[in-house]
């Protein structure tokens, strides 16, 4: 029901540097793919040297947005632990919220449905499996913008956070069983 609409390029920063996680010294990587985020929304923790291509490095918390099959929407709202590096795959695009954005209100206005129906309208590929949207097209899409949300910014926050203690409880459930 909010009016006020802005571009994604206003409110978020694509962020494109690489790594090879090979080079990497660290025992331990955490590995943001979408295997990871369709099952349970959680990254793998995994040694850099079974990873065998580039991928996005991800310095603070972020919105990883799907390049992939748009008509799947795949929004995933990151916040690395700064103890192990975290790493996202090519597939994403990795958006760091700015301009007085959190994460939270970043990832709240992408998951929009609206902004997902253009993309895929726009989306570029030879089969529906293999459709992809160009980063200009995200970059430009107008969506909500969060600043003028007013007290729902601490309600949209709450909720992220909510999202992920749960997947944190879900992992701890997995990994007693």
């Amino acid at each position: 029901s909010w009016e006020v609409r802005t571009s994604v390029e206003e409110i978020s920063a694509l962020r494109k540097e690489q790594v090879v996680p090979a080079t990497l010294a660290e025992e331990a990587v955490a590995h943001y793919s979408l295997p990871a985020f369709d099952s349970g929304a959680m990254p793998e923790i995994t040694e850099p040297g079974s990873i065998k291509s580039a991928k996005f490095a991800i310095r603070q918390p972020s919105v990883l947005l799907s390049k992939l099959n748009p008509s799947i929407p795949r929004v995933w709202n990151v916040y690395p632990d700064g103890e192990i590096p975290a790493l996202a795959s090519t597939e994403f695009l990795v958006l760091e919220p700015q301009n007085g954005v959190s994460a939270a209100e970043l990832w709240a206005v992408l998951s929009q449905p609206g902004l997902f129906g253009n993309l895929a309208a726009n989306a570029t590929g030879t089969s529906k499996s293999h459709q992809r949207v160009r980063p200009a097209e995200v970059m430009t899409s107008m969506v909500v913008d969060p600043r003028g949300l007013g007290n729902a910014r601490g309600q949209v926050r709450a909720l992220a956070d909510r999202v992920m203690q749960a997947r944190n409880e879900s992992r701890t459930l997995a990994t007693l069983r």
